[in-house]
C-alpha cells in the first residue's frame, strides 16, 4: 500500500508511455483507481465495515478480480440504469461518459496491485518494527509514515510536467501544491456506478466471501464516504507547514495526535538520509530473505514498466483489438497475478515478515522529528 500519490505517479507515467494521447482518460476516474483497494482499509470510521474487502484482494486473486472487472465494464453489464426514468429510453451520451468513467478507473485499479508487489517488500524490509522498546512511537506507526516519505520524495522528483494533460493544477514538484479536493471527489452518479461496479464483480470473483453478505452495498458506500473523508481530511495542500493550521483544523476537528501525523506527508526531512537507496545498500526480502540492492529509483522503473504491460493488454481489450472472452481474460488474470500485493513466500503464498532491518533508515528519529513540527505548527497562533 504505497499511499496515495507513488501509486498515482506510476500509473500516470505508465498511460503517458502507452496511450500516445489515443484515449480520452478521465483523470479523476484514473487517480481514484489507482488507489485500488486501499480504499476499504480506509473505511474506519463508518459501520458495517469494508476493512475484510482490502485484505481479501490484497491476500489473492487481484488479477481475476481485474479480469471480472474488465468483463463486467466491456460486456455493457455497468449501463443499465443511466436511462431515462420516465421513458425508459438510454442516452448514448450518458452510457460512453459512464463506459469511460470506468475504463479509466479500472485503468487506474490496474496499476495498483502491479506497484503494490514492487515497492511492499522494500517498505516491509525498512519499516517492520516487530516491538519498539526503545522508542516512544508506536510500531505501527511506521509503515504509513514510511509510505508517505516515499509520496513525498517521489513527488519532489518526477511530479513536475506529469500533470499536464490532466486539467488538474499543475505542480511545481511539490506535494503541498497538489490540491487532492479537486480530483479525490465524486458526483452521486459516479458514486452509484462504482459501488454496482465493485457489488457486482465481488459478488463474481469471491462468491464464498460476498454472496451472503447481506451488508455489501452499505460497506462499499461506507468505504467510499469514509476514503473521501480521509483524502479530504490529508490533503497536502492544508497540511502545509508554511501555511496556517486553522484551516487543517476545521477539516480534521480533533486534536492533533500521532496517529495523524503518521498519515499526514511529511516536510522538511532531515537532511543527509539516502531514501532513494542510491547507494544501493543490500535489503532482503522479508520473506524469502532473497538479496536486492535495487534503489527506489530502480523499483519505480520497473513497476511503471510492469503497469506499461498491463496497459497495452488491457486498451487491446478497450480497443477491440482483442475481445473480452473468457480464455483471453483468464491469460489478462495471469498476466496480472494473483499472489498477494504484498509479501509472498517461495510457493507463491502469502508471506510473513522474517528478515527486517528496522535501522535501515532513522524512521524513529524523523518521525519524532515530524511529531515535533507539526505540534508547533498546529499550537502556532
Amino acid at each position: 500500500m504505497p499511499a496515495q500519490y507513488l501509486h498515482i505517479l506510476g500509473a500516470l507515467k505508465a498511460f503517458n508511455r502507452v496511450s500516445g494521447g489515443t484515449f480520452p482518460l478521465d483523470y479523476k476516474a484514473f487517480f481514484a483507481g489507482a488507489q485500488g483497494p486501499d480504499i476499504f482499509y480506509h473505511n474506519q470510521r463508518t459501520r458495517p465495515l469494508a476493512v475484510s474487502l482490502g485484505s481479501l484482494l490484497h491476500r489473492r486473486d487481484y488479477g481475476f478480480f481485474s479480469s471480472g472487472a474488465i468483463d463486467y465494464v466491456l460486456s455493457g453489464c455497468a449501463f443499465p440504469h443511466n436511462g431515462d426514468s420516465n421513458t425508459g429510453k438510454i442516452e448514448s451520451s450518458s452510457i460512453n461518459l459512464s463506459r469511460n468513467f470506468l475504463i479509466s478507473y479500472l485503468a487506474g485499479f490496474l496499476s495498483h496491485g502491479i506497484l503494490d508487489r514492487v515497492f511492499h517488500p522494500f517498505i516491509i524490509y525498512a519499516s517492520f518494527f516487530p516491538d519498539n522498546k526503545h522508542s516512544p512511537v508506536p510500531p505501527g506507526r511506521f509503515h504509513p509514515f514510511f509510505e508517505r516519505i516515499l509520496d513525498f520524495i517521489f513527488m519532489d522528483e518526477f511530479s513536475s510536467g506529469i500533470f499536464s494533460d490532466s486539467g488538474f493544477q499543475e505542480t511545481s514538484g511539490r506535494i503541498v501544491d497538489l490540491d487532492v479536493d479537486s480530483f479525490l471527489n465524486f458526483s452521486p452518479v459516479e458514486l452509484g456506478l462504482l459501488e454496482d461496479f465493485f457489488y457486482e464483480v465481488f459478488r463474481n470473483v469471491y462468491p464464498e466471501k460476498t454472496l451472503s453478505d447481506a451488508n455489501l452495498r452499505l460497506r462499499l458506500k461506507n468505504s467510499f464516504s469514509d476514503s473521501l473523508w480521509f483524502y479530504y481530511v490529508t490533503n497536502p495542500f492544508y497540511s502545509d507547514l508554511s501555511k496556517s493550521s486553522e484551516v487543517f483544523k476545521s477539516r480534521y476537528k480533533e486534536e492533533i495526535n500521532w496517529t495523524l501525523v503518521s498519515l499526514i506527508h511529511p516536510q522538511s526531512l532531515i537532511s543527509g538520509v539516502d531514501w532513494f537507496n542510491s547507494q544501493k545498500k543490500v535489503w532482503l526480502n522479508p520473506s524469502t530473505g532473497e538479496e536486492s540492492d535495487s534503489s527506489l529509483y530502480d523499483l519505480f522503473d520497473r513497476a511503471v514498466k510492469g503497469i506499461e504491460i498491463i496497459y497495452k493488454a488491457f486498451f487491446d481489450f478497450v480497443s477491440g483489438r482483442v475481445p473480452p472472452e473468457k480464455e483471453n481474460l483468464k491469460d489478462f488474470a495471469f498476466l496480472i497475478g494473483n499472489t498477494s500485493l504484498s509479501l509472498s513466500d517461495s510457493q507463491g503464498k502469502p508471506g510473513v515478515p522474517v528478515f527486517f532491518k528496522s535501522d535501515f533508515y532513522p524512521l524513529d528519529v524523523e518521525f519524532m522529528h515530524q511529531v515535533d513540527l507539526r505540534y508547533y505548527w498546529w499550537n502556532e497562533t
